[in-house]
């Protein structure tokens, strides 16, 4: 309720008591990583994902949201890498596929990028953002 009605902070304040009082630590630290991250907090959003994982490294989400919180943080290669661990578990995700194809192809590996790309057009062929990032290698 507090996050459809914008109310961050206090949303914050609620998960931030359940991770101290709750079984589920691991979801209350990934909904804090997410909360932070949309205030733009990144580096709470960060500790609060590591929080996450370190109560259940099989936390797929909360891996995801911190690949982002560190591409934010401009930890680049932190981010490839926890976004690679990412799609062991969630080949099919398009999106973080076109992401991490962008942040190789601007740290100059197009065929990492390529790759990640066309593993995007494999799930969804007409993926227009996809095909428009491909046409970034043939310049």
């Amino acid at each position: 309720i507090c996050i459809k009605k914008g109310l961050l902070d206090r949303a914050i304040d609620e998960f931030t008591r359940l991770a101290t009082i709750s079984d589920n630590e691991a979801m209350a630290y990934d909904y804090l990583s997410a909360l932070y991250g949309v205030k733009g907090e990144h580096e709470k959003a960060m500790q609060a994902g590591l929080k996450a994982l370190e109560k259940d490294p099989g936390l797929d989400n909360a891996r995801h949201n911190l690949a982002i919180s560190y591409e934010k943080l401009g930890y680049l290669d932190k981010a490839m890498q926890t976004y690679e661990d990412y799609l062991l578990s969630n080949p099919g995700n398009i999106r973080v596929h076109l992401e991490v194809g962008y942040l190789y192809y601007n740290k100059g590996n197009n065929q990492k990028a390529e790759k990640h790309w066309l593993e995007a057009l494999k799930v969804n062929k007409n993926f227009r953002p996809a095909k428009e990032a491909l046409k970034l290698l043939a310049d």
